[in-house]
């Protein structure tokens, strides 16, 4: 089994359920967490500028940019949210691998789960997953990552995105396989070897 395939067979097999309480809190804990760091982000000279091109777009009004209140379509708000979510250093940091996952996981749930209008426990289980994803390949390859001058979140977070989409969309395991091939292949440059 390809590991794109393992991943997409873990996320569409996990459930709320199968989820220990203390990773449910910490979930809660890093929404919150990113949301503060986006309402404070998004008044700064940069992120309005984000905010402006965003506004530009139009889209339909699906989900929303946080601060702002525009509502637009989900992949323009998630775009927005994580530009303001990484907008100053005060983002998670995975200690292993100095992955800044909130800015990428919680606006990409919020944007999508808003869209689908998931339940609570959908929109945790996707941002387990996608965090979960986006440290297993960020683990695989930091060390040549950093060594390159790279940032790890920008290397793994298509992958959180992808598979936290797919969930929320509750897409099979063949389709969320493709999904997180595409990820892979066209932002990062990974390689899937069979």
């Amino acid at each position: 089994m390809s590991n794109t395939s393992h991943l997409a067979s873990f996320a569409t097999e996990l459930r709320f359920s199968d989820l220990p309480e203390e990773v449910v809190n910490k979930a809660k804990e890093l929404t919150l967490d990113a949301l503060g760091v986006q309402l404070a982000a998004s008044t700064m000279p940069w992120s309005k500028v984000v905010y402006r091109y965003v506004q530009s777009q139009g889209g339909t009004p699906e989900s929303t940019v946080l601060n702002y209140g525009l509502r637009t379509s989900a992949s323009n708000a998630a775009f927005a949210n994580s530009a303001f979510g990484h907008g100053f250093e005060m983002d998670d940091n995975h200690a292993q691998t100095s992955l800044k996952g909130s800015a990428v996981a919680v606006p990409t749930a919020l944007a999508v789960g808003e869209q689908r209008l998931a339940s609570g426990k959908d929109f945790i289980t996707a941002l387990v997953v996608g965090y979960e994803v986006m440290i297993r390949a960020v683990k695989a390859v930091a060390p040549s990552l950093w060594s390159r001058g790279n940032h790890p979140t920008g290397h793994v977070g298509a992958l959180g995105a992808a598979v936290i989409t797919g969930m929320l969309h509750e897409l099979d395991r063949n389709t969320l396989t493709h999904a997180l091939g595409a990820a892979a292949n066209h932002m990062v440059g990974f390689q899937e070897v069979p």
